[in-house]
């Protein structure tokens, strides 16, 4: 999302932990075409974090993307047998749900001043519309997102406003998300990303949908034209035949996985 704003111009500020990968990313921002670039190094799961970026963040502020994550790959009863399940659960909703939220709430005074109203990016995830193996916290975490900005979106209009929130469902992504899932001592089931999307053909969908006001993204589950087809299906799928979307998410996922 960042080199997709750059090559237009765009006044960025990134946020993230590590200094030193900000550095790097705003060195490529500006050399893409970034009018200028600002760091905020800051922990999106943490009260200290979102107090740095309420005091740092710029006034007005036009577009907020929310995309911090973090994700698992165990099976929930394996965790909780060796009593590893809820530090994992808390550290994903921490991260996936809070870290939004509580972004959202340190930069809503700059929002507000925008003259084009409150417009929001969030990053969801496909596991946010339904429910999948190994991804039981990964899930919640997400189906939480769904929960807090659709709500918002009916509060902002109901106050008279015109917000632009835009959640993306992506499916399939090659992202370092993959290599640091959560799996307590154990390891994270393998996964094949060969036919997933690239993080700037995600990014590109992304923007692209909200600059025309797209209230959902959906993409491919698996970075394929069935998983597309899968995607658009599953929620459909889920509220009229829940059994039969149960199943297809299962085969989907074992076809995925690949035994190490």
């Amino acid at each position: 999302l960042a080199r997709y704003y750059a090559l237009r111009g765009a006044h960025l500020w990134l946020v993230a932990r590590r200094q030193e990968q900000l550095e790097t990313v705003k060195e490529e921002c500006l050399k893409l075409g970034a009018t200028k670039v600002s760091l905020i190094v800051a922990d999106v799961a943490l009260e200290d974090g979102w107090e740095a970026i309420r005091k740092a963040a710029p006034n007005p502020l036009d577009l907020l993307c929310l995309n911090a994550g973090l994700s698992m790959g165990s099976n929930f009863g394996e965790l909780s047998q060796k009593g590893e399940a809820i530090p994992i659960m808390k550290r994903l909703m921490d991260v996936n749900y809070l870290g939004s939220v509580g972004v959202y709430d340190a930069c809503l005074p700059q929002l507000l001043h925008s003259n084009d109203g409150i417009r929001l990016i969030v990053v969801s995830s496909i596991i946010g519309l339904v429910g999948t193996p190994l991804r039981t916290g990964y899930a919640g975490s997400k189906f939480a997102l769904k929960g807090f900005f659709d709500s918002l979106r009916c509060e902002l209009l109901a106050e008279g406003s015109k917000p632009t929130i835009t959640l993306a469902y992506p499916g399939a992504v090659r992202t370092e998300i993959n290599q640091s899932r959560l799996s307590g001592s154990g390891e994270a089931t393998a996964l094949n990303f060969e036919k997933a999307l690239t993080a700037d053909e995600c990014a590109t969908q992304m923007a692209e949908g909200h600059a025309t006001g797209q209230r959902d993204i959906m993409y491919s589950m698996d970075g394929t034209l069935m998983g597309s087809i899968k995607s658009r299906l599953i929620g459909f799928l889920a509220y009229w035949l829940p059994m039969v979307s149960d199943k297809l998410i299962i085969m989907t996922m074992k076809q995925m996985s690949e035994e190490k």
